[in-house]
């Protein structure tokens, strides 16, 4: 977490809560999980599928990460006790990647062992470069034993092309996005137009090797790229 990000997060709490609702409500779902099934209902009965994420990345010990877990597992059991069309979202900071890489791979193995009971989906989101390796030795690892999950990758990361080429023969289910997360230009592209020409590149090696894709964008001109290529 940069600098700047750490500011924000200690300045937080000072802000007034109507003033961060306003600003959180297009992101997020709400404060607690009963806001959360009602977003998705409402989502669902648009004909959307959607996926939950519990947010938490900036915990500090052991019991934070266990309990982060745990509302993951919550999250779960309401996914399936609600008939909701959605699955999980898990950022690993939350589960203890930072304190202890096996700590955090316990807490995401406790998580898909509930996921597989309801046959539901867990994606594993990215976070900024420093994460990313552990991130995907511990995705590779679980993937071994549980097929229905999947990682996100970023296009604005350099590394991305050599990470698509060692996960995509194992079929992997990803999500590409552009990333949002500021990075030094040595492993990160820093140009719009690097990032889309990447972004392109990297989709059309997930399609051509039979790849699901999940395709998370607001740019048009991208938006219209990836449909193209997904017809072919």
């Amino acid at each position: 977490m940069g600098l700047f990000n750490k500011l924000v997060v200690a300045t937080l709490p000072a802000v007034p809560k109507p003033v961060v609702r306003y600003f959180a409500n297009r992101y997020v779902a709400g404060e607690t999980l009963e806001d959360a099934v009602r977003c998705v209902r409402q989502l669902n009965c648009e004909g959307v599928c959607a996926t939950l994420d519990v947010l938490g990345e900036d915990i500090t010990n052991e019991q934070e990460a266990i309990a982060s877990q745990e509302q993951s597992i919550e999250v779960l059991h309401a996914i399936a006790n609600e008939g909701l069309d959605s699955n999980l979202s898990i950022k690993l900071t939350s589960l203890g990647l930072k304190l202890c890489k096996a700590l955090c791979a316990d807490n995401v193995l406790e998580i898909l062992k509930v996921a597989e009971r309801y046959n539901n989906f867990v994606r594993f989101d990215m976070e900024d470069a420093s994460c990313t390796s552990d991130t995907i030795s511990i995705f590779q690892d679980l993937q071994k034993e549980y097929s229905r999950i999947g990682v996100v990758l970023q296009a604005r990361m350099r590394r991305s092309e050599d990470d698509v080429k060692a996960l995509m023969k194992y079929k992997t289910n990803f999500r590409l996005c552009k990333g949002i997360y500021r990075e030094p230009s040595t492993v990160a592209f820093q140009g719009k137009r690097d990032v889309q020409q990447n972004f392109i590149k990297l989709l059309e090696m997930m399609l051509k090797n039979k790849c699901y894709v999940g395709i998370a964008m607001h740019d048009s001109m991208l938006i219209d790229v990836a449909y193209r290529l997904s017809r072919n």
